[in-house]
Formats: structure tokens, sequence, C-alpha cells
């Protein structure tokens, strides 16, 4: 269903860290500081793109997803390379059911720290599960913290999923109390999964942002 927002959808998605962007993991595409308006970028002649973003029957427009439980696996993203966080789509938006929306214009509303890992689920599916960012010491001694350079750069918060959770943030962006109790069980699962060996594609596939 595509509709016009009067108000901001508030979604999940994941960016690669390149040259102290955000830039989409499936194509080289960064995203900016404030609005972001998407364009079709379709594989398919100029003249044959969707004129309007988010086009009916394609992928165009900026992708999120509802819930953390339904982050895709991009094929192509070294998981340490990979930034999670939250934006806010507005203007035309195609919503897609329990799976998330795709929208005209987006801003990115906050970035967190938690590094992700893949997990082997039942039924052979895959999931992310955050965990806490300590690749190097770095990282505790305040040194070189490129995560916090970006979002400096971006004027966004920079702060991990539970300590957002503690402070109420999630619910000031505009989450309803049901998603951030969906929040809550995704972190409450992390704690308690053991990360299994770097899976192959999931069942989500990332479109192009």
């Amino acid at each position: 269903m595509v509709e016009q927002s009067p108000g901001p959808f508030l979604g999940w998605r994941i960016w690669v860290l390149r040259q102290g962007a955000l830039q989409s993991p499936v194509i080289p595409c960064p995203w900016h500081p404030g609005q972001n308006t998407a364009r079709c970028l379709a594989r398919k002649p100029e003249t044959e793109r969707c004129p309007v973003t988010p086009g009916m029957g394609c992928g165009c427009g900026f992708w999120a997803v509802w819930s953390p439980f339904r982050l895709p696996h991009p094929r192509t993203a070294d998981p340490h390379e990979i930034v999670l966080g939250l934006i806010q789509g507005f203007g035309t938006v195609a919503l897609h059911g329990k799976e998330g929306f795709r929208a005209e214009m987006a801003i990115v509303a906050c970035i967190f720290t938690d590094r992700l890992e893949p997990i082997h689920c039942v039924g052979g599916a895959t999931q992310w599960r955050a965990v806490g960012r300590s690749d190097s010491l770095k990282w505790i001694l305040g040194c070189r913290n490129p995560l916090k350079s970006v979002a400096d750069g971006y004027g966004l918060p920079h702060l991990s999923i539970q300590s957002a959770l503690a402070i109420g943030l999630l619910g000031e962006l505009g989450m309803l109390p049901h998603s951030v109790r969906d929040v809550e069980a995704w972190l409450s699962l992390c704690s308690t999964r053991s990360p299994g060996p770097k899976p192959p594609s999931g069942p989500l596939r990332l479109r192009p942002a």
C-alpha cells in the first residue's frame, strides 16, 4: 500500500561505514545529514525508471523494517563494518505489511554503538544479535572512534540500544510501546543465544536505498 504520510514512520535499518559516511550496503549510495530524497535506481534504462519514488511494483525508496527481528542480511557487507540505526521516513510511503516500509524521503534518527553478529535460528533462518562493540581498546580509551565521528557529523544520538531503552529515547523518537517491548524481547534473546558461524544469505533481501 502506498500512501501520503502526515507524519514520519520510524524503522530500523543498517548501513556500512565508508570514508566517514553512512552508505547503503547494497549499492554505493551515501546518506547525508538531514533530509535524504530517494530516486529510482532500478537496473533499467533511465527512461524506464520510476518517475516518482517509491514506485509501484519496484523496490525503490528508502527501506526500513519495523522490528530488529526482521533486519536483513546483505551478502556483501562485513559485519564489523555494519552500523545499526533508526530512520524516519516521510513523504510518500509504501507500507509492506509486517516487514516494513520504503519512503520517498528519510532522515537518520539515531545510530547505535552495538555491533551486529549473525546467528542461526530454528529452521535454518538467520538473524542478527546485538553485542557490545569492543573490537579494540580504542572504543574503551576514547581514542579515534569512527562511530562517534559519524554521529557528530550527522548530528545524531550515539548510544547503545540498552541505553536508549533506559532513557526513553525510542519513545521520544516516536516508537510505539508495543514496538519498544519488541526491542526489549530482541535484546533478551540476544543475551541468551550463542553466535554461530557466518551464515549464508538470509531469508530477507535488502533492497537498494
